[in-house]
């Protein structure tokens, strides 16, 4: 991610704002990039989410430091929809992990398919392609996320 710089000026050690100050501006800044990722994120992914899990499944949380806010984290709860992570990693022939099964000369050693008891050798594999639908979201808001932080900082510094 890219790092936000702040330039101050002419200002006096009396005149800056308290620790306590500085960590309330960054919780609520960091609140509202984390909804404002969320939002973009259930509104325009590409799953037709007729249950309302997917949508309901992303969440965030702030990552502190001894005490101190320094991050914040945008994640899909696997518990709130199992199959989100398919819906991000891709399937099948698209899967980022590789659950394609090769043997040793490159060619489809074959699945077991427990219902008919039996292996079988020329499935047709296919998957989905996958979508990392939370970077997505990210970088369609990361300037109004960026414009958003230096307002804050700006109104704190004043």
């Amino acid at each position: 991610m890219n790092k936000l710089e702040v330039e101050v000026k002419s200002r006096s050690l009396a005149d800056l704002p308290s620790d306590r100050d500085i960590q309330r501006t960054i919780r609520y800044a960091l609140q509202s990039a984390c909804m404002k990722i969320i939002r973009q994120a259930v509104t325009h992914h590409w799953y037709d989410d007729r249950t309302g899990k997917l949508s309901s499944s992303f969440n965030w949380k702030l990552i502190k430091d001894n005490g101190k806010i320094i991050s914040a984290k945008v994640y899909q709860d696997a518990q709130k929809a199992y199959y989100g992570k398919f819906q991000i990693q891709g399937t099948g022939i698209y899967a980022g992990n590789g659950m394609i099964n090769l043997n040793k000369n490159g060619r489809f050693k074959g699945y077991y398919w427990t219902r008919q008891k039996r292996w079988v050798r020329n499935p047709w594999i296919r998957g989905i392609e996958g979508e990392d639908i939370i970077q997505n979201a990210y970088e369609a808001r990361a300037y109004e996320i960026r414009q958003d932080f230096q307002e804050r900082l700006e109104r704190l510094m004043k």
